[in-house]
């Protein structure tokens, strides 16, 4: 991967919706470039001989059977929720949302 730029940064920051000083771009980009550098390194570890693993330790989880067992009515699940609506959770919209637009609260039909 090339050097990181504050193009970068600024695309980085709006995907993560950050709001950035003027200024801070640069200094960004250069922590960005440190931490590219600290990942490269890593290309240069021999690790051939290393049995690959899937966690730290060799343990095992101890897991339960998996029994059905009732679950909260509708009406008892809505009662602690925030914002129901029609019957369901009302959650405010997400996707599409970037460039400092505020999410809809409100469904649209």
């Amino acid at each position: 991967m090339s050097t990181p730029d504050e193009d970068l940064v600024r695309k980085a920051a709006e995907l993560a919706r950050l709001e950035l000083e003027p200024g801070e771009t640069a200094a960004l980009a250069r922590d960005f470039a440190v931490i590219l550098e600290a990942f490269r390194s890593l290309q240069s570890v021999e690790v051939d001989a290393v049995p690959p693993m899937t966690g730290a330790s060799e343990l095992t989880d101890v897991l339960r059977d998996d029994v059905p067992q009732p679950g909260l009515e509708r009406d008892d699940a809505l009662a602690a929720a925030p914002a129901p609506r029609d019957g369901y959770f009302g959650v405010p919209r997400v996707l599409g949302v970037l460039g400092g637009e505020q999410p809809d609260t409100e469904r649209k039909a």
